[in-house]
């Protein structure tokens, strides 16, 4: 994630889990992840997150394969 943010991103998605809902070494990894963020300033969805659809843009950032049918419409879900 550093190397990202020093590239230039300004965002990430982390999709996969394994973090601190997997004991010990997760979480001291998720405050490492934590600590970049808040250092570096890039904004990150995730992580243990499927993602985000923006339909009338056609831009779909998930590995679920179902959300490549889902139209653009005027209404919006947001699940934490």
């Amino acid at each position: 994630m550093e190397e990202a943010a020093k590239a230039g991103a300004r965002a990430a998605l982390v999709c996969s889990g394994g973090f601190a809902e997997s004991g010990a070494a997760g979480a001291t990894f998720e405050a490492d992840l934590r600590d970049v963020v808040r250092r570096t300033g890039i904004r990150l969805l995730g992580p243990n997150t499927s993602g985000f659809v923006v339909p009338s843009r056609r831009l779909r950032a998930t590995f679920v394969p179902s959300a490549q049918g889902i139209p653009a419409g005027r209404v919006a879900v947001v699940a934490a």
